[in-house]
C-alpha cells in the first residue's frame, strides 16, 4: 500500500512540475560552439523554481532505489540533497508570494544563471559562481513574512537521530531487518565493516 501511494506521488509530482514548467516562459535556444543549448534567458524566479522541482521526483526516485538496497549512507546523502533542494523552492517562492525580490534573491538568482562555459568556446569560464550560503538561505526562510517554519530545526532534529560510528540512523534500523535484503555474504561483510566505530560520523 505504501509503495503504491509513493507511486502515485511521484506521478502528481511529474504532472506539477510539467503544469508548472508551462506557467513560466520556456527555455530558448541559445548558440553554444557549433550547436545550441537551451536555457531560461529572462533568469525569472518562478524558471528557477521549476529547474529545482524537476530535481525532486527524480531525486526521490533515486533514495527509494538506494533504500531498497541498502545502501542508507547513500540514501541519508540523497536525503539531504532533497532537503536543500526544498529550502531553495521555499526560499524563491517567498519572494514571488510577497511580491518583493530582495538583494538576497536577486544574488542567489545571478549565481544560479550563471554560465559555468563559454558560449562560443565551450570551455569552461573563468567566473567563479558565489552561491549564497546555506545559513544565510535558512535564516531568510526562518524571517519571511510569508509564515514558513525555520527550516533549522528539521535539521537539528535529523542530526540528532543519527549515532557516530554507524552506518544508518536508528529509525532505519527499528523497522528494516538486515535479514530482509537479498544480500550475498560479501555485500554482509561489508555491511559488518561499514558498521564499525572507525568509520566516523555520517
Amino acid at each position: 500500500m505504501s509503495e503504491l501511494l509513493f507511486d502515485r506521488t511521484l506521478l502528481a509530482l511529474d504532472e506539477a512540475v510539467h503544469c508548472l514548467s508551462e506557467a513560466v516562459p520556456l527555455p530558448c535556444m541559445i548558440p553554444f560552439r557549433d550547436g545550441f543549448v537551451f536555457r531560461h534567458v529572462q533568469k525569472l524566479p518562478g524558471q528557477a523554481i521549476v529547474q529545482k522541482l524537476s530535481r525532486l521526483p527524480s531525486g526521490l526516485r533515486a533514495a527509494l532505489l538506494l533504500l531498497q538496497h541498502g545502501y542508507f549512507q547513500e540514501q541519508a546523502t540523497m536525503q539531504r540533497v532533497l532537503d536543500e533542494i526544498a529550502e531553495d523552492i521555499v526560499f524563491l517562492s517567498s519572494a514571488l508570494i510577497a511580491k518583493f525580490l530582495e538583494p538576497i534573491h536577486q544574488e542567489y538568482l545571478d549565481a544560479f544563471f550563471a554560465e559555468e562555459f563559454d558560449l562560443l568556446t565551450g570551455k569552461p569560464g573563468a567566473q567563479d559562481r558565489p552561491m549564497v550560503s546555506r545559513r544565510k538561505i535558512r535564516a531568510s526562510i526562518a524571517q519571511s513574512s510569508i509564515g514558513t517554519l525555520d527550516p533549522s530545526g528539521h535539521i537539528k532534529a535529523t542530526r540528532a537521530k543519527f549515532i557516530p560510528g554507524t552506518f544508518t540512523p536508528p529509525r532505519l534500523r527499528s523497522w528494516i531487518p538486515l535479514a530482509e535484503f537479498p544480500l550475498d555474504s560479501t555485500r554482509r561483510e561489508c555491511w559488518a565493516l561499514r558498521a564499525r566505530p572507525s568509520i566516523g560520523k555520517i
